[in-house]
């Protein structure tokens, strides 16, 4: 079994992916809306629009490229994986800098872990346990870090704002591996066929 394969849906495992995609893009489309209002009225002006343009329009990019290409939007969003828990891990080592930056310019951490998660349930559609593997490590490792922070005494930062975000992405996660293991369990159109082994009977 491996991740990177893409394996067909059975006809519940596609239901069951649709179900996921519509889910994902009414949360999305809730925070999105809710975060970009915030920037559209702090700071305001065409700076605001500029910030809620710098990430919705890369968030719904990579999105389309997920749906339309995901042979080239996986290996991207692997790399773009590594990259945000590399940063999670940092913030740790610098936890008093990194809640100060974001007590100056905003929920930055917020911002990218939806910018990541929209294109990771688009790429659900058709690789659902390399999807799902990456929104695990997408949601969960902000929040270790976050665990971190109070253990550390840096506090809570936005910890709390993660996991409320978080949450609901994390249920699409697990019904994502769980439609990917269903799927390589159970490919359509029965279990593979088995390989005969020659007896006597096959040499007459």
């Amino acid at each position: 079994m491996t991740l990177w394969r893409s394996a067909p849906h059975t006809q519940t495992t596609g239901q069951l992916v649709i179900v996921v995609l519509v889910l994902g893009a009414m949360v999305a489309g809730f925070w999105t809306l809710f975060v970009a209002g915030e920037m559209l009225s702090d700071p305001g002006g065409w700076y605001g629009l500029g910030l809620v343009l710098a990430w919705v329009v890369p968030m719904l990019g990579l999105g389309a490229l997920a749906l339309l290409r995901p042979a080239w939007a996986a290996p991207l969003l692997i790399a773009l994986v590594a990259l945000w828990a590399a940063a999670s891990v940092l913030t740790v080592v610098y936890a008093s800098t990194w809640q100060e930056f974001e007590d100056t310019h905003g929920p930055v951490g917020l911002i990218v872990m939806v910018a990541l998660c929209v294109p990771l349930v688009a790429l659900g559609r058709t690789r659902s346990l390399l999807a799902g593997v990456l929104l695990l490590v997408v949601l969960v490792i902000p929040m270790l870090a976050g665990v971190a922070w109070v253990v550390t005494g840096a506090g809570l930062g936005g910890t709390l704002a993660l996991v409320t975000v978080g949450m609901p992405f994390l249920v699409l996660a697990g019904l994502l591996i769980i439609v990917g293991v269903l799927d390589r369990r159970n490919p359509p159109g029965g279990l593979p066929a088995q390989p005969q082994v020659p007896g006597p009977l096959a040499r007459g």
